[in-house]
């Protein structure tokens, strides 16, 4: 027995002289720094990391300001030339010229080869396109730094007039993304319609990377809070190089990735029944989450169109939808609001959730899937499928009428075999090393803090995160299916070889916090001198944490419920305002076709009575004759016209008063007369004057004087212009007034007859 002990004791020999040299280090860096590390512990530690956090936030804010006062104070613009023809002026002479006009400024071309110096000076920092670049700037314009962003997407030669003004040049952009793209369509037959024909072409990027130098890669990735959303992108495209932050709530349904089966078929370009699926899951989304932000996605322009149509037709049916595109029409001005794209348009946008219909499916006659799948088959069809599956910052559903077995991925494009492998990943979630497996400690600290955990009932899982950016242990809790509830960090290597302050004590922690991350931070020095003190501080953070948790999901379901009811009610008012609409717009249909009835009556009756006009004219036409060949017997008609004509300003001879009175026989001004009040006679015998008048037999002064008096007439009897005539057509109506109308009309044409008589033209 005695042997046995000798020998354990043997063997821990190792480890007992490698705690007693670890002891006598402690004890050495004590006595040395003792009163340095005795004035500081974890609260200190903590309150100093705060106070960097803090103070590196404001010198980035303060920064911004001293680059704008630095900016103000060193403003100077040239005045330029401001005398002499307008078409001279330069610089802040001609800006100050063009604020002060209303119009007519001068062309944004000859604006700023005029006064670029000064614009330059006053707003030093532009963005333009590489086609405003070529179409406003002049080739002498110049500017220190030229910043090309989404440069997979730029030619050469599109991007040359940009670079030629620059003094430096950074050109930014994802060569795994998209590249500039001549899209031809052509004519095939019915078993390769789905394919396109497309001609990839060299971007700026791709000769900036094998032409300038430094290359910088920017690896951190932003957008997706969980690591599955760029897992497969990650591992297929950017060859696992991708710095990726752990997932909070990496055990939450509505995160992540999610593949629906739907029972479609392809054919010719289009699968009718998964365009149906995906609208239908649109709507549901819509419904059960108005504060998520949404876009769809499909393979070619023909799906693109035939989710939209399918989507109209549900819009007009589903009273949640419309309240759902007003609201994030509204929110940031549209900045999220719903899209439906396809491959080629998408790049750019992103939203909470992304639906993908994947298109390709079997044919409808063989059953089979045929391996042609249009633009993923092309060269650079992963780089399609990479801008795809990162657009999502939630969650990604795909809707597919395949199964990943469907796609023959062996020797087939590499864009084929990652969408093979996307299926697989959205059905399973697993797919190879992208997983987040179980690592090992990095120090027996960790181990130590672990073993405390997991004493409490709590799980711990160290080293969490898919790549590059590890939590040092993250806590589960089994009444917390969600996710990790805590983040327990301690000061170990990975801690202490972070590169600056700024990195370790601000931007990290400030990412993991804001995917729901919560931490407790154990300090090395305080365990080892409290170690049953720093355990208790532990489990109090456990308990604080699954309260906290549970408080907060609490909140979020109350929030989305508050948020589905908020859509309700917007529907329903929505719903209340459609049927407004429609109601009137019923009532203003039939108020139109009431108008349209009364006014066809109207006209009959206008028809009718002028007919009877007509009627009329030819019957008092067989007198004309007699009419105007025996004078008037009764000279009152012409003595209330010369009394009006003559007053104040006679301007008509006798022999034309004369020649009035024999026109204006008995008969008519006894109609007249009769059923005219005086303002109605006003009018008639100002239209009948005005029509003496216009005769080319009378000479021009009597002419004009004529004018001049039927002028008087109306101003002495009534209103002139368009009323007058208005009135007189409504006034037709009345029989007798119609008569009156017949008469004067046969009176004008034997006056214009008897001008044109030689033996009346000295009269």
């Amino acid at each position: 027995m005695q042997s046995e002990e000798g020998q354990s004791q043997r063997a821990n020999l190792p480890a007992i002289v490698e705690a007693i040299y670890a002891r006598s280090l402690t004890d050495h860096v004590q006595a040395r720094f003792g009163r340095t590390l005795d004035s500081y512990d974890g609260a200190d530690l903590d309150r100093l990391r705060r106070d960097i956090a803090r103070t590196d936030r404001e010198l980035t804010d303060l920064s911004r300001l001293a680059i704008r006062e630095e900016l103000i104070e060193n403003s100077h613009p040239p005045a330029g030339n401001g005398i002499g023809k307008v078409g001279t002026y330069t610089d802040m002479s001609l800006i100050r010229h063009e604020l002060n006009k209303q119009r007519n400024r001068v062309g944004v071309r000859d604006l700023t080869a005029r006064a670029g110096a000064a614009l330059i000076d006053l707003k030093p920092c532009w963005m333009m396109s590489p086609l405003a670049v070529a179409q406003y700037l002049h080739g002498q314009f110049a500017f220190d730094l030229v910043v090309i962003d989404e440069a997979s997407q730029i030619t050469p030669e599109n991007a040359l007039g940009a670079i030629m003004r620059a003094r430096q040049v950074v050109i930014v952009g994802d060569t795994k993304q998209l590249p500039p793209t001549n899209f031809f369509s052509k004519v095939l037959d019915d078993a390769d319609e789905d394919e396109d024909v497309r001609t990839d072409s060299e971007s700026i990027l791709d000769m900036a990377n094998t032409t300038f130098t430094p290359v910088r890669q920017l690896r951190w990735h932003y957008r997706s809070p969980q690591p599955n959303l760029i897992a497969i992108s990650n591992k297929m495209v950017y060859d696992g190089q991708l710095t990726l932050f752990p997932a909070a709530r990496d055990g939450d349904p509505e995160l992540g990735v999610e593949l629906v089966k739907v029972e479609g078929e392809y054919r010719k370009g289009r699968n009718i029944p998964e365009a149906r699926a995906i609208v239908a899951g649109a709507i549901q989304h819509m419904r059960d989450h108005p504060e998520r932000s949404l876009g769809l996605a499909t393979m070619n322009k023909d799906q693109t169109e035939l989710i939209v149509t399918e989507f109209e037709r549900e819009r007009a049916r589903n009273r949640h939808v419309e309240a759902y595109i007003e609201r994030w029409a509204e929110k940031d001005n549209g900045l999220e609001e719903i899209f439906v794209k396809n491959l080629e348009t998408i790049q750019g946008d992103e939203r909470d959730v992304i639906m993908i219909s994947t298109l390709y499916g079997p044919d409808p006659e063989t059953g089979k899937t045929y391996q042609r799948f249009g633009p993923v088959n092309s060269v650079h069809g992963h780089r399609r499928l990479n801008v795809l599956f990162s657009r999502a910052k939630e969650k990604i559903v795909t809707y597919s009428s395949m199964v990943p077995t469907d796609i023959l991925a062996d020797g087939k494009a590499y864009g084929v075999q990652m969408l093979r492998a996307w299926l697989e990943f959205s059905r399973t979630g697993q797919l190879g090393d992208i997983q987040v497996e179980r690592c090992e400690t990095d120090s027996p600290f960790e181990d130590f803090v672990i073993a405390q955990i997991e004493a409490a009932g709590y799980e711990a899982v160290p080293q969490v995160g898919a790549s590059g950016f590890k939590i040092d242990i993250g806590v589960r809790h089994p009444d917390w299916p969600y996710g990790f509830i805590l983040a327990v960090e301690c000061d170990g290597a990975p801690y202490h070889s972070s590169r600056s302050s700024r990195d370790r004590d601000r931007l990290r922690q400030q990412v993991l916090e804001g995917l729901g991350w919560h931490f407790h931070r154990i300090w090395s020095t305080d365990w080892f001198r409290d170690p049953r003190g720093q355990i208790e501080k532990l489990r109090a953070a456990l308990v604080a944490a699954l309260t906290r948790a549970k408080t907060e999901e609490a909140e979020r379901q109350q929030s989305r419920a508050q948020a589905v009811e908020r859509a309700r009610k917007a529907a329903e008012v929505a719903a209340a305002r459609a049927a407004e609409a429609a109601e009137a717009a019923e009532a203003a249909e039939a108020a139109e076709a009431a108008e349209a009835a009364k006014a066809e009556r109207a006209e009959q009756a206008l028809t009718r009575k002028a007919a009877k006009a007509d009627a009329k004219a030819k019957s008092d036409n067989t007198r004309q004759g007699r009419l105007f060949e025996e004078p008037s017997a009764v000279p009152s008609a012409a003595a209330d016209v010369a009394d009006v004509l003559t007053g104040p300003r006679p301007s008509l001879s006798e022999q034309a008063l004369a020649r009035i009175e024999q026109w204006c026989g008995d008969q008519a001004y006894d109609h007249f007369n009769r059923t005219a009040t005086t303002r109605k006679r006003g009018f008639y015998w100002l239209g009948f004057l005005e029509g003496v008048a216009a005769s080319d037999a009378i000479e021009e002064g009597e002419s004009e004087a004529l004018v001049a008096e039927a002028q008087e007439i109306d101003a002495f009897f009534g209103d002139a212009g368009e009323s007058r005539v208005t009135d007189m057509l409504a006034e037709a109506l009345e029989d007798a007034v119609g008569d009156l109308m017949a008469a004067i009309s046969i009176q004008c044409t034997a006056l214009r007859e008897s001008l044109d008589d030689p033996e009346h033209a000295a009269e």
